[in-house]
């Protein structure tokens, strides 16, 4: 693909699946109508290349990431999960950490209208918030007459 799909995924469950490959090279307009013959007489080098990738992916257990990929795939990360964008920009997660939802929630609104995000009602940020970082626990705070509710686990620095 030539751009980044916007596919909603708060809990992070695409990026350990996604394997992004960047072909930064265009040939429309000057198409090799001689590859197909070109190819043929490598067939044998091209297989035994093949056969070298398989035996190094079985010793490794998975595909070997280059730099500019990670890039991309941080970049992917970012569009399809703005709450993690928000995590890693404006939050510490920290297990002694805690506050209030209403803080929190505010500090979402404006980081969201920075950049022209819909931030969604406090109870979406909530389970989009837990979803993408399930160690954070909703907790009730405060004395009996002042209780209120706060997200523990995670602080604003």
């Amino acid at each position: 693909m030539n751009e980044l799909p916007k596919l909603p995924d708060d809990a992070g469950a695409l990026k350990p699946r996604l394997l992004l490959l960047p072909f930064l090279n265009t040939f429309a307009g000057r198409e090799d109508v001689t590859l197909k013959d070109r190819l043929k007489a490598e067939s044998v080098g091209i297989a035994n290349w093949s056969l070298e990738g398989l035996c190094r992916l079985r010793e490794q257990g998975c595909f070997t990431i280059p730099s500019k990929p990670q890039s991309m795939i941080d970049a992917f990360e970012r569009t399809v999960s703005p709450i993690r964008a928000f995590i890693d920009e404006k939050c510490a997660l920290d297990p002694n950490g805690q506050i209030a939802k209403n803080t929190l929630y505010a500090a979402w609104c404006n980081w969201c209208n920075d950049r022209g995000v819909e931030p969604g009602s406090n109870q979406q940020f909530g389970t989009k918030l837990m979803n993408a970082v399930p160690n954070i626990k909703s907790v009730r705070l405060g004395s009996r007459n002042s209780q209120y509710t706060a997200y523990k686990g995670i602080r604003l620095p």
